[in-house]
């Protein structure tokens, strides 16, 4: 007989389990059994299979048990010899899969000469007897590694640091780039006794990367895969953004149920919940072409740093925002994106302050929308004097400022109305709806915060009193558009939400609203882990607010979280659609607003499922940024704090400074990061 030093490998099975004891055939008829598989074992010795992993000197691993009876007792002893005909072979290897998903197998003895067990190898109830009689359970051979990923300013070098874990010995480290389908094993990693371990890799091409760690344990001279991290992803790709919301498949994000249907139509499909109003959902083709426009990156790219400067009591233009988000965009790590049109054509600009170095796991985006409504001019300066004040104390070093946007990424879009901007600022007589109200809308009469197809659109439930903030008419206040999402700013934002909220996971949003000095947060229709992290990040800005020089804060209103709030017959808010975004609803091209879509295909309005806990069961998608969560700020109190009269502005100023207002995306970034 040949005598051989032979390595037996377990493969992973394929296919599902039989009944083992079914089989009392010879070897040579499982063989032929289980032939078709990609990685077909070698041989089958007493029910098991093995393959050869070293033929000159013999070695083979054990590929699977499938076909092997254990003792009634559970336990098995591995035999370090095995046969195939007249040769001998030394089993050195146990291969992924090998005996998982028998839960017959209590407990196996492994002898010497394996040397190496692969991951999943076994149940994670099964006992692991070695040869110097040490013992473990399968699901305690190593925790679960944690890693954070860095990488250096100018994206050409990693560091992946790997916390220490639990019976570890050592660690292997895999990536890939994100479009790439099998992970490379870059570096192993051996334990040396200190807290972490780190490793720096050098990045050549400017792309999206994943990466996970596994962990490895070593009893005697036996090596096991432990257990594997999370997935995470950084991207190394310098101004890719505009490339990645542009080449994203929106299609995703909409259910294609068939035409628009009637108000007719719809009433009669959820009669049995509510009645539905007289303004149409948005059209197909208006919705595709709202996720289809071009975002354009207009950085100055190679231009000097410029410092820029926000005067809170000087009247700017709308062309002189945009140069203060130009200047901006001088800093490293700030890019400038053109991301819609107004209605009368000015173009739309988010700004975009990344200078996070970590995974995208590790790192948390925060949403920042002002002048929703042309007479609350606030948002867009408040916004910019906050952004430029974090920006210039992180060029001047200042460790606060380096802290929060090492890991918080702000967003800005600092005025969704561009025209009504610019109608206030300059011809304030002739933007009113009457000589004691200063107009709200866009340019065509549309008020861009209940014009979007979010899930509440039209709908009343019953038993709720229809709201009177609406008109049908663009010369009135409350004007929710011919149908909804009619608006090119609303247009702009949906797809500003989509991309951000939707494939980022954008954590915070923050509205910047007025006046009446109060805090919305969450709502009515949100799930309860969402509101309550709203609420949180209300209570947190409010002790900020506190700090300022007055020592008051702005109070809670919880008119968003009322039980029906979405369901009073009017349109849909900026932060309502965030949220239909969020919780993962879709659009639908038979209501034309988002519904709730379940598994079998089945369409839902809000009326239908008025809170999350009744949606859970009939939403297929699930939330799609679970940790999301928005706040509205109502800022000022009075009539006198609306408008851009110069009165207006000292009062807006001095409001920034009196409540603090200087610090606040210091407190958005530490309450993203809870």
């Amino acid at each position: 007989m040949k005598k051989h030093s032979l390595c037996l490998v377990f493969l992973i099975l394929i296919t599902g389990f039989r009944n083992i004891n079914a089989y009392a055939a010879d070897e040579e008829n499982i063989f032929n059994r289980i032939s078709f598989f990609e990685e077909p074992w070698d041989f089958v010795y007493k029910d098991i299979c093995y393959k050869i992993t070293n033929e000159k000197k013999h070695k083979v691993s054990v590929i699977s048990s499938k076909y092997k009876t254990f003792s009634e007792s559970g336990k098995y002893k591995l035999p370090e010899k095995v046969y195939d005909e007249d040769t001998e072979y030394t089993v050195t290897g146990i291969l992924s899969g090998a005996f998982n998903g028998r839960d017959d197998l209590k407990k196996i003895t492994i002898p010497e000469s394996v040397t190496q067990i692969e991951a999943e190898s076994f149940n994670e109830n099964c006992k692991i007897v070695f040869a110097n009689g040490e013992q473990i359970k399968a699901s305690k051979i190593t925790g679960k590694p944690e890693f954070t990923l860095f990488s250096n300013k100018n994206r050409t070098e990693l560091t992946l640091n790997i916390s220490k874990t639990e019976n570890a010995a050592g660690y292997y480290i895999y990536m890939k780039p994100v479009n790439a389908e099998e992970y490379e094993l870059v570096k192993i990693l051996k334990k040396d006794g200190s807290e972490e371990r780190s490793y720096k890799i050098g990045i050549d091409e400017k792309d999206d990367y994943e990466f996970m760690v596994r962990t490895y344990a070593a009893i005697g001279n036996t090596t096991m895969d432990g257990q594997v991290s999370d997935v995470k992803h950084i991207s190394m790709g310098i101004g890719s953004t505009v490339e990645k919301a542009n080449s994203y498949d929106y299609t995703v994000t909409m259910n294609d149920s068939g035409q628009l249907l009637s108000k007719k139509e719809i009433n009669e499909l959820i009669k049995d919940y509510g009645t539905f109003g007289d303004t149409p959902g948005m059209p197909t083709e208006d919705y595709i072409a709202a996720m289809d426009f071009k975002w354009e990156d207009v950085t100055p790219e190679g231009k000097k740093w410029e410092k820029a400067e926000v005067d809170l009591s000087k009247k700017y233009s709308y062309k002189d925002l945009v140069s203060i988000m130009n200047k901006l965009a001088t800093y490293e790590g700030v890019r400038l994106y053109k991301i819609g049109k107004s209605v009368s054509g000015k173009d739309m600009y988010a700004l975009d302050i990344d200078l996070t170095d970590r995974a995208w796991e590790d790192s948390h985006i925060v949403l920042l929308t002002g002048q929703v409504h042309a007479r609350e001019t606030a948002g867009p300066v408040f916004i910019l004097k906050e952004l430029t004040d974090i920006l210039n104390a992180y060029r001047n070093g200042t460790q606060k400022a380096k802290d929060a946007l090492a890991t918080t990424r702000f967003v800005a879009v600092a005025c969704v109305n561009p025209d009504g901007h610019d109608g206030i600022a300059f011809d304030e007589k002739h933007w009113r709806y009457s000589e004691e109200v200063l107009w709200k809308a866009t340019s065509d009469g549309t008020d861009i915060n209940r014009n979007f197809p979010g899930l509440g659109w039209m709908q009343v439930k019953k038993g709720v009193e229809k709201t009177k903030l609406k008109s049908t008419s663009p010369n009135k206040i409350y004007y929710c558009g011919k149908y909804a999402g009619s608006s090119s700013e609303v247009k702009a934002m949906m797809k500003f939400y989509q991309y951000f909220i939707g494939v980022r996971k954008a954590e915070i949003l923050v509205d910047y609203h007025m006046q009446g000095r109060i805090g919305y947060a969450g709502k009515g229709y949100a799930p309860e882990y969402n509101n309550s992290l709203s609420l949180t990040l209300f209570k947190a800005c409010k002790k900020t607010q506190e700090k300022g020089s007055l020592g008051k804060s702005y109070t809670y209103d919880d008119e968003d979280m009322e039980k029906y709030y979405g369901l009073h017959g009017g349109g849909v808010t900026n932060t309502d659609y965030a949220w239909a975004v969020a919780i993962g609803t879709v659009f639908s091209t038979k209501y034309g607003f988002s519904v709730y879509l379940d598994e079998d295909g089945n369409e839902y309005p809000l009326v239908m499922a008025p809170s999350y806990k009744n949606a859970e069961s009939i939403n297929s998608v699930g939330m799609r940024s679970p940790k999301f969560r928005s706040m509205s700020w109502e800022i000022g109190y009075g009539t006198e704090y609306l408008g851009y009269s110069d009165e207006t502005r000292e009062l807006i100023a001095q409001e920034f400074y009196d409540y603090n207002f200087d610090e606040m995306l210091y407190t958005y970034a530490s309450e993203v990061k809870k």
